[in-house]
Formats: C-alpha cells, structure tokens, sequence
C-alpha cells in the first residue's frame, strides 16, 4: 500500500508547513502505516539527493548498490539520468 498526500496553499506557508509536519510526524515518526519509511520517486520530501536518502526508495543496500553497478556499465557518465535524484554509477 503506498499513501501519498500534497500539501497547497494561497498565502500562508508556515501553515501548510506546520500541518505536512504534523502528519509526517504520524505517518513517518510514529509508524503508523509500516515499520520503514518508504518513499516513492516522485517525491524528493526536500532532498534531492538521491546518494544521502537512498535507504528511503531501496529497501536494501546490496539492491541499492547492485542498480548502481549496472548503471555504471550501461551509463557510467549519467546521459540517461532525468536529473540530480537519479542513481550514481558505483
């Protein structure tokens, strides 16, 4: 089961920022869906580094590092990665 949520405002961000902060806290914090915060791609939750957050999209690092291997034989110079959040060849 994957569960994910925007968070949109007009005027007042702190606003929008306390309440995404509060069901973070829930969702994430208190464990309330699973015992690991997994996260789907689509989403970087602020940081776009792939390299520091990776336990968060891979549930293991031999498969982590395992796609980087492969990365770096098909694409060692990144011409296929979308953007910075996109595996590093090893």
């Amino acid at each position: 089961m994957t569960m994910s949520y925007d968070t949109f405002y007009s005027k007042d961000r702190k606003t929008a920022e306390e309440w995404q902060e509060k069901n973070d806290e829930v969702f994430i914090c208190e464990k309330a869906l699973s015992d690991k915060d997994m996260r789907a791609f689509a989403y970087t939750f602020g940081n776009s580094s792939l390299e520091e957050v990776w336990h968060h999209y891979y549930d293991s690092e031999e498969k982590y590092n395992r796609l980087r291997r492969i990365k770096e034989k098909f694409d060692p110079d990144g011409l296929f990665s979308a953007d910075a959040f996109s595996l590093k060849p090893l």
